[in-house]
């Protein structure tokens, strides 16, 4: 099994499902990153794409970097990086494919989630069509794209949380901000777990969750209509089910 995860920064996959990406890893599956752009802000490009590759093994995924660099400071959907994103998705042919989400503060983040929506369109058609199995944005950062993330599903990353914040830290090396990265990532995990935690306590499922993720479905699966996602991480995973007008169903208010 594949999956891939499309983002712009050289560090927004990890921050933003490097937990699930290393759980994914373990089970067997092979896992890349695509960032579309390099981090063209930096002087020494060659020594950040290296750093943000051996980042990205440390959660067990393979990172490619496409070679892009923007017209302007900023980046903006482009035909060009549009062709090279399919491109890799035609080559790899995911199960699940991750995106960022539409609606975000960072405009290159929204730009970046234009850019994978129409590279899948293009990939989806001809003969060596690659449509995967299922689609899900994920958030980046609680004043970009949290605030605005409304979760379908959750996967409890406390068993691989060391490795992501080896992953996160290992930013430092080159003065990126590791430590703020991973101080923000710590926050919106512990989060998203409690908000885990109080749906699986819904369903009648005493799992402790300390830290997950989240995700929206932007496509469900076809032929026998299963989630993989699900059915790979099994224990690690929850669909998002609060109960109407309860809302003090969490361990906590138990006492």
């Amino acid at each position: 099994m594949k999956a891939l995860a499309i983002s712009i920064h050289v560090d927004d996959t990890e921050y933003s499902i490097g937990g699930t990406l290393k759980l994914l890893a373990d089970q067997g599956w092979d896992v890349t990153i695509l960032n579309i752009t390099p981090n063209f802000r930096d002087p020494d490009r060659a020594a950040s794409d290296k750093q943000s590759i051996e980042a990205a093994a440390l959660i067990g995924a393979k990172k490619i970097i496409l070679d892009y660099t923007p017209e302007t400071s900023f980046y903006r959907a482009n035909a060009d990086t549009a062709k090279k994103t399919e491109a890799v998705i035609r080559e790899i042919k995911p199960d699940i494919l991750f995106t960022m989400h539409a609606t975000d503060n960072h405009m290159e983040h929204a730009e970046c989630a234009k850019t994978t929506r129409e590279a899948i369109f293009a990939a989806s058609v001809g003969e060596d069509q690659a449509c995967p199995n299922e689609i899900y944005s994920v958030e980046c950062g609680p004043f970009q794209s949290m605030c605005y993330m409304r979760p379908e599903a959750y996967v409890c990353i406390d068993p691989v949380i060391e490795d992501v914040k080896k992953c996160m830290l290992y930013y430092n090396q080159a003065g990126a901000g590791g430590e703020g990265l991973w101080n923000e990532k710590k926050a919106a995990a512990e989060f998203r777990g409690y908000e885990m935690e109080t749906c699986v306590a819904n369903a009648g499922d005493g799992r402790s969750v300390r830290n997950a993720e989240c995700f929206k479905i932007e496509k469900y699966p076809f032929g026998n209509n299963d989630f993989l996602l699900r059915s790979a991480l099994k224990e690690h995973f929850s669909w998002c089910s609060l109960r109407m007008y309860h809302p003090h169903s969490h361990p906590v208010f138990r006492n």
